[in-house]
Formats: C-alpha cells, sequence, structure tokens
C-alpha cells in the first residue's frame, strides 16, 4: 500500500483533487469530509466505521496493509463461516452450502479490542518470550555444567598423572585430547540448540510485537486473520520447546574419568589410560502455555493434506545445466549444485549470483549446510567417492570424507551428515572427524534423496518408486508407493508439520504425502512449469518451497493460510488514481484494500456495496507492520473477499468458495467471527502464548548455557586429573595424555556449539515474539476492529509455530543434560610399556530438573 492516502479516492475517481480526512478499512479507501459523509449515509457503507487518516497511519503496515477484501471474488468479507474458520465474501458462501455457524463479520469485529481473543493472544506472546528465556537459561546453565564436567575429568587425570613416571607423558597428552573431543562434540550440540532457541526467541517477539500492533491499528478482520498466523506459528514454536526439553541437547552432561586401579603399579602393557565419553539424560522442563489452543473466534487448527496450497512467488531462470542439489541458508542466501560443470552456486535472497565454487573433480550432487559458510555436498563418480566439505567464501574444499560407495542425497542434522549411498544404504558421518556409521544397510539405487525431520528419516528410491520413513536408528515407519501418482521419485522435503513433499522427474510434478503416509495429493504438475524436477528444499525459517528443474528454479510457498503482498505504499486515493486525478489518501477500507481520499471515503460509506466497511486512517493502517498489513482478506482461490468461515474445515470462505463446502455445518458470516477480535480469548491466549513461548526459550538458553558451562568445567576438572596421574608415571603416558585430553575438549566443544546454536535461534524467536506483542498494543491503539480481527489471526498463527518449535527443541532432546564419563583404564596403574591411551572418559547424561513454564 502507499504510506499515506493524503486524497480522497472519491474525489479522485472523479478526477477531482481532494485532500482526505478518513479512512474506511472495510472499503478500504480514504474520503474527504463531503465524501465520507455520503459514505455514512449510503445503505451500503453506512455502517462502515471509518476513522481518522492520523489513526490510520498510526498502525504498522503489517497491520495497515491487512485486506478485508476476498481475493478470489474481489469482495469484501462480510460473513464469517466458523465451521471451516474462513472470510467469506457474498460469492464465497456458495461453498459453504449446508454448512452451519455463518455469521456476518460484523458480528464478529464487535469489540474485537476488547475480546477474549485479542487478551490471549497478548498472553501468548508473553508466555512464548518466557518460555524462549527459560530455554535459554538452561542452555546457559548446561554449558556451564558441561565446562565443570571437563575441568573435574582433566583434574582426575592429572591427579591419577602425578602419582606415575614420567612414562605417561604420551598417554596423558592422548587422553587430554580425549575429553577435548568429547566436550567439543557436547558443546556443538548445546550450541546448535541455543542457535536455534535464538531464532525462536527472536521470531516470538516479533510476533509479540504484531499482536501489540493488531490491538492498536488494526481493524477486526485484520486482527483476525493476523491471529489465526500468529497463534500457528507460536504453536510450531511450542512444540518445537516442548520436543528439545527430552533429546539430548538439553540432558545435563556429567564428565566421568576414572583412574585405572593399577596405573601405580603396573606399567607395561597398559592399553589405554582411559576413555570418554558423553553420556546423555533427558531435558525436563515445562513450557509456559497460557491456553489449550481452543479459539473462541474461529481457532487455528492442525492442517489437513487438502489445505496445503502453493503460491507462485518467483520463477528463476539460474542459466545452470543440472541442478542437483538445492539448500538455503541460515542466512537467507541459497545454494544450488551444478552437476554438469562441477560449480557450487551462492545466491542472495534476491537470486543475484554472490560467488561460484568450481569443482569440477568433485561432481557435486546434492548438498546442505553446516552453518553460513560452510557447505557439504555428494560426489558420486568413480574417481571421486564421498563428502565434501567446503568453505564458500574461500571456494576451498576443506575436508574430503572418502566412502567406498557413490554417494547422492545428503542432510545435516544435531552436528551429524546422514548420506544416502547406492548399493550401501543409509549412514551417518561425523563432519569433524570423518568417522562414519551405518544405519541403513540396504541395495539403494542411484538418485537417492534424503531429510530429516523430528528424529525421522524420509528418504526417496527410484528404483522401487517409494518414499520411506523410518526413525533415526533406521526402524521403518511407513512406505508409500502409488505408481499413479509417484514414479521416479527423487528430491524430498518435509515441513515444520511433517508433510513429505517429493519431486517426480518423469511426471513433471510434486506430490506431498501425510505425516503417517496414508495420504498424499499432487501438488504441482506441468501445468505449473514443472520439467523433470530433480532438487527439492524446504526453507523452515520462510516456510518456502524450492524445486529445482534442470534449467530452471521453481520457487513456492507452503502454507495452510493465504498470503497477499500489497502495496508498499497508500499514499494516493486508490479510486481517485483510477479516475486520472492525483489526491492524496486519508482513509484506509481492509475489506476493499483501498486507500481514499475524503470524498472517495465518503462516497464509499454511502455505496450500497461498501457501507458497512469499517476504514482507518492511513496512520493507523501504515501503524501496522508489514507482516500484519499484507494479510489479506481476498480468497486466493477466486479474488474475492472473504464473506463466511466455515467452522468445520476451519477456512475462510469467499461465496464461491462455499460450493466446496455443501453440507457443511457452521457456516457463518465472518463478521461474526472477528466481533470484538481485539478482545478475545484467541487475542489474549496468543498474547499469552507468545509471552510464554519466549520465557521457555529463555528457560532453555539459559539451561544450555549452564550445561556449556557445566561441560567446560568438567573438561578442565578431567584435564586436571590427567595432569595428576600424568605426575605419577612415565614420559611413555605423554602421547596418551595428550590424546585424552584433546577428546574431552572436543566433546566439550562439540556440546557448547550445539548449545549456542540453539541459544541463537531462541534469540531471534524471541525477537519476533516481541515485534508480535508490540503489534498488539499497536492494533489496540489505533486499528479499527476488521483490522484488529485480520492481524490477530495472523499473529496467533506465528505464535502458534513459535511455540511449536519451542516444543519441538524440547522433543527432540536438543535439551537433553550431558554427563561427561571419563573411564581410566584398569591397567594402566600396573602395566605401563603398552599403554595405548590415558583412559576412558565417559559423558553420563541426566535429566534438567529445570521447570518449563506452563
Amino acid at each position: 500500500m502507499a504510506a499515506t492516502h493524503n486524497l480522497c479516492d472519491i474525489c479522485d475517481q472523479r478526477h477531482v483533487t481532494k485532500s482526505s480526512a478518513f479512512w474506511c478499512p472495510e472499503c478500504e479507501q480514504a474520503f474527504c469530509d463531503d465524501c465520507n459523509t455520503y459514505h455514512g449515509f449510503s445503505k451500503l457503507s453506512k455502517h462502515h466505521v471509518t476513522v481518522s487518516i492520523k489513526d490510520h497511519l498510526a498502525l504498522s503496515s503489517s497491520i495497515s496493509q491487512i485486506s478485508n477484501m476476498c481475493m478470489e471474488h474481489n469482495e469484501q468479507y462480510q460473513m464469517v463461516c466458523q465451521a471451516h474458520d474462513e472470510l467469506l465474501c457474498l460469492k464465497c458462501i456458495e461453498n459453504h452450502d449446508g454448512c452451519k455457524g455463518i455469521i456476518p463479520i460484523s458480528k464478529i469485529i464487535e469489540n474485537v479490542k476488547k475480546s477474549s481473543l485479542f487478551q490471549e493472544t497478548q498472553h501468548s506472546l508473553k508466555d512464548i518470550n518466557g518460555n524462549i528465556k527459560a530455554l535459554r537459561s538452561e542452555l546457559n546453565k548446561q554449558q556451564g555444567s558441561i565446562k565443570q564436567q571437563e575441568e573435574t575429568i582433566f583434574a582426575q587425570i592429572s591427579d591419577t598423572r602425578n602419582k606415575i613416571n614420567d612414562h605417561l607423558d604420551t598417554l596423558e597428552k592422548k587422553i587430554r585430547k580425549e575429553v577435548a573431543e568429547v566436550t567439543a562434540k557436547l558443546n556443538y550440540d548445546k550450541n546448535q540448540t541455543l542457535q536455534i532457541l535464538e531464532s525462536k526467541n527472536d521470531s516470538t517477539k516479533n510476533a509479540e510485537q504484531q499482536i501489540k500492533d493488531l490491538e492498536m491499528y488494526a481493524t477486526d478482520i485484520q486482527t483476525y486473520l493476523g491471529l489465526r498466523h500468529i497463534s500457528t506459528e507460536a504453536a510450531a514454536t511450542e512444540s518445537y520447546l516442548k520436543s528439545i526439553i527430552g533429546d539430548d541437547c538439553m540432558t545435563e552432561i556429567t564428565l566421568i574419568f576414572k583412574i585405572d586401579n593399577k596405573i601405580d603399579n603396573i606399567i607395561n602393557g597398559v592399553p589405554a589410560f582411559g576413555s570418554i565419553k558423553a553420556q546423555k539424560s533427558p531435558f525436563q522442563l515445562p513450557l509456559v502455555t497460557y491456553k489449550n489452543k481452543q479459539a473462541q473466534l474461529v481457532g487455528s487448527r492442525l492442517k489437513s493434506i487438502t489445505d496445503i496450497k502453493l503460491r507462485l512467488r518467483k520463477t528463476i531462470k539460474t542459466k545452470l545445466l543440472n541442478i542437483k542439489g538445492i539448500v538455503v541458508l541460515p542466512s537467507g542466501n541459497i545454494i544450488l549444485t551444478d552437476y554438469s560443470s562441477g560449480n557450487v552456486v551462492v545466491f542472495s535472497t534476491d537470486w543475484k549470483i554472490l560467488n561460484t565454487g568450481s569443482f569440477e573433480s568433485a561432481f557435486p550432487v546434492d548438498v546442505t549446510y553446516i552453518d553460513n559458510k560452510t557447505v557439504v555436498t555428494t560426489s558420486s563418480t568413480e574417481t571421486c567417492k564421498g563428502v565434501n566439505i567446503i568453505d564458500i567464501n574461500t571456494e576451498n574444499v576443506i575436508k574430503f570424507i572418502p566412502t567406498s560407495a557413490l554417494c547422492y542425497g545428503i542432510t545435516h542434522h544435531n552436528g551429524i551428515l546422514v548420506v544416502c549411498a547406492s548399493t550401501m544404504g543409509i549412514f551417518k558421518v561425523d563432519p569433524q572427524n570423518g568417522a562414519s556409521t551405518g544405519i541403513i544397510t540396504t541395495d539403494l539405487p542411484s538418485w537417492s534423496y534424503i531429510e530429516m525431520f523430528d528424529d525421522k528419516i524420509y528418504y526417496t528410491n527410484q528404483q522401487t518408486e517409494t518414499v520411506n520413513c523410518c526413525d533415526k536408528n533406521g526402524k521403518a515407519i511407513w512406505t508409500f508407493k502409488d505408481k499413479n501418482i509417484l514414479r521416479n521419485p527423487h528430491g524430498i522435503a518435509v515441513d515444520n508439520s511433517g508433510y513429505v513433499y517429493i519431486a517426480c522427474s518423469t511426471l513433471h510434478r510434486v506430490v506431498v504425502v501425510s505425516p503417517d503416509g496414508q495420504q498424499n495429493r499432487q501438488l504441482l504438475s506441468s501445468d505449473n512449469g514443472l520439467e523433470s524436477p530433480f532438487a527439492m528444499h524446504y526453507d523452515r525459517n520462510s516456510n518456502c518451497l524450492l524445486i529445482a528443474n534442470e534449467k530452471q528454479t521453481y520457487l513456492g510457498v507452503v502454507t495452510d493460510y493465504r498470503i497477499y503482498e500489497m502495496a508498499a505504499t497508500q499514499e494516493l486515493c486508490d479510486i481517485c488514481e483510477q479516475r486520472h486525478v492525483t489526491k492524496s489518501s486519508t482513509f484506509w477500507c481492509p475489506e476493499c484494500e483501498q486507500a481514499f481520499c475524503d470524498d472517495c471515503n465518503a462516497y464509499h460509506g454511502f455505496s450500497k456495496l461498501s457501507k458497512h466497511h469499517v476504514t482507518v486512517s492511513i496512520q493507523d493502517q501504515s501503524a501496522l507492520s508489514s507482516s500484519i498489513s499484507q494479510i489479506s482478506n481476498t480468497c486466493m482461490d477466486h479474488n474475492e473477499q472473504y464473506q463466511l468461515v466455515c467452522q468445520a474445515h476451519d477456512k475462510l470462505l469467499c461465496l464461491k468458495c462455499i460450493e466446496k463446502h455443501d453440507g457443511c455445518k457452521g457456516i457463518i458470516p465472518i463478521s461474526k467471527v472477528i466481533e470484538n477480535v481485539k478482545k478475545s480469548s484467541l487475542f489474549q491466549e496468543t498474547q499469552q502464548s507468545l509471552n510464554d513461548i519466549n520465557r521457555n526459550i529463555e528457560m532453555l538458553q539459559n539451561e544450555l548455557t549452564k550445561q556449556k558451562g557445566s561441560i567446560k568445567q568438567q573438561e578442565e576438572a578431567i584435564l586436571s586429573q590427567i595432569s595428576e596421574t600424568r605426575n605419577k608415571i612415565n614420559d611413555h603416558l605423554d602421547e596418551l595424555e595428550e590424546k585424552i585430553r584433546n577428546e574431552v575438549s572436543d566433546i566439550t566443544a562439540k556440546l557448547k556449539n550445539d548449545m549456542n546454536q540453539t541459544l541463537q535461534i531462541l534469540e531471534h524467536k524471541s525477537g519476533n515474539t516481541n515485534d508480535a506483542e508490540q503489534q498488539l498494543k499497536d492494533m489496540d491503539r489505533n486499528a479499527t476492529d476488521v483490522q484488529t480481527f485480520l492481524g490477530l489471526r495472523k499473529i496467533s498463527s506465528e505464535a502458534a509455530t513459535t511455540e511449536s518449535f519451542l516444543q519441538s527443541i524440547i522433543r527432540d532432546h536438543s535439551l537433553d543434560e550431558i554427563t561427561l564419563i571419563l573411564q581410566i583404564n584398569d591397567k594402566i596403574n600396573n602395566i605401563i610399556n603398552n599403554i595405548k591411551t590415558f583412559g576412558p572418559v565417559k559423558v553420563q547424561t541426566t535429566t534438567c530438573q529445570t521447570s518449563r513454564q506452563a
């Protein structure tokens, strides 16, 4: 939209330049005083609530740009189908024949800023922030614990070493290296979880700001649509937080280092000083949840496979000859591999080439990333079989890990690479030391691709024409096979809800399979521009599905809600501009999605079609953040305004949509749903959910940080113990001591790095939640009920996504507490000449007892 609405839209259409003074969110037009008067007396618009341009402009763009126009029919939303949770224009209602609960949208948006939904959304955002804070605290605590355990183990190693002679010098180095490796691995795991938590934290803070914008600036319909979006994202974040509490990343770490009882007496023949390992305990943290997401108006629900829609955002001709791999980095940059030229190409977020690395000898196939500067490709030639770790900044191969089979699909999960290899099956590779372990041993064909989500492995098999799902240990869960819809499956992706997307090259289509493998349907075909689609990637941050043909890339958005991008500014009256009259707009109608000058706003108010529209000032509209204001109330299928809501399917309906809802019960006008949306329980619950998520994220971040510190302390303790033991044995143990100390350091470093990554993600989520809280405040101050209703739906949906993420990082063991265990070889006190290692270091994990707020 335009940034201002200085001219009256009605006068502008009449080729009269006249300043606007009012904005109608329902007509989405600005009116001058005269036109506003007409608008107020018109049968169509007499019930519209107009606001001053000043108030309209006070809304952030994310709220003000939320439209109440049905995109499918290009008509205003007038009804809400509660059965489908959809806004309906009059044409939409045809698709909801038989639906119950179809109510006028005016009934829903009445007093929306005072509704329980509005307040509950605010509470949800606060809860999300609290959950993020709790998770961050837990991560920080775990980092400290890892450090403490590392120090304890080093101290134990040092104490034992001081009791033996100089022959143990070499062994002491070895054990120190082992300790370092154990602690590095532990720290890496913790850092990864911390980075995710940081991102979730930023997202949740943004959602909280959006909630505030909705409350202050948005109309009810904008609030309602925004709230649905925010609550869905908050639920996803909460799910993530719950998931990581029980995973390895949140377990408290105890590094156990046991000195061999014979080390003081027997020197010759000791094969090892000891060993070190990280033992994990499930992390228990109750996340803050203000409510069970039972939407008072029309709440968000889990999407079904029929809800999934792709909206084409962009088609890019990359000029690459044979794209076999595609991935989006955390920074948003895109990596493509060209199998024909051997190039790895880095694109910016706007698809400009940043650099091109040539790796002709490697013939890169699939690609995944470790961080923003490090990617990993597979190679599938007889002269080059293995995995390439590449620095995209220097365009150099940092490490090549050879394999015995040709490698194709690859993914990165929790610090481990998981690879598909022909004739060999699926195996995991540690990128730090190159160690590989088999997961599934099978005669896998070439060009199989793989993805991991929620501790599950998904991979394609073009020979059997199947998509397979198994747990992280390779145990089969389900297999999907249907030759009528699935042939030559290659690229595979999994979204945040567990839906699986497969690229079928010979049929030129993309197929989606439900999380349980029981349902499927075709999403895209050659009619959508697909031609032998091969590589595919789902970006969890942007909710985008990238599909690569051999010579072009198709970029789509996978959502269970529709995204409508409005104009960036609203400076001129849309009505006047169509009449070739330049006139500043003063009002915005979210339902018409148009800016009006005062005259046009007045006409808009009198029009039979728009008399019930609620306009807001350009200032209030502009005060809404873009993420809220760009939520459209126009049906994307029919380009008409949502007027009804089908409660049975939780969908917004225009009048044409209602045909697909024949027999549905609960079809109500959208006006009934958005009435009082800002004061609804859904609004309040979404706010509280976002607050809970932020608090849980912070709690988890603190716990991970604490665990990282504990790992470091244990690492230092083990090294100290190694040194003490080292002083009591001879120089022969020097090498083994260094080795075990390095192992301890590597393990703790890995644990700390994992925690830091999770902390970073939590910080990001916290920021997003704070933004959503501010958006709620903005909507409460300046938005009309319609804007508040639409914005509230978006914010509550985003809050639900963040909540789901918070639950997921607890569920996937990202916050498991780590115990580093160092065990000294029993023979080290008696045998020295044959000592191979200073001693074992083990990681013992203990369930974190930090209480998640509920």
